[in-house]
């Protein structure tokens, strides 16, 4: 786990907003593949942490090891109006490997 996802499973929009000013990747997967905006969507509580990693431009297409994108996440756990959020990142866009 990177201090990134902690950030998104913290819910800290702040956190996450500094680490991206500081250069940090944010589309790192963790052992099971999981990256930042995966774990913000499944620890979601406010919208704040999600809108940071969308702003930074990862990919919501992205599959973890299990096959499941954080947009499929977010389609499948979030109220419809939140998961019309978790799905404005430009498609195509990533950061880091």
């Amino acid at each position: 786990m990177t201090l990134v996802h902690f950030a998104a499973q913290s819910q800290s929009a702040l956190a996450a907003e500094l680490l991206l000013v500081a250069g940090v990747v944010v589309d790192v997967g963790d052992r099971n593949g999981n990256r930042a905006r995966f774990d913000a969507v499944f620890s979601y509580r406010v919208a704040a942490t999600l809108q940071v990693l969308l702003a930074a431009g990862v990919d919501p297409e992205r599959q973890n090891a299990k096959g499941v994108s954080p947009r499929a996440l977010a389609d499948l756990r979030l109220r419809p109006a939140l998961a019309a959020v978790a799905r404005s990142a430009a498609v195509g866009t990533r950061c880091g490997p």
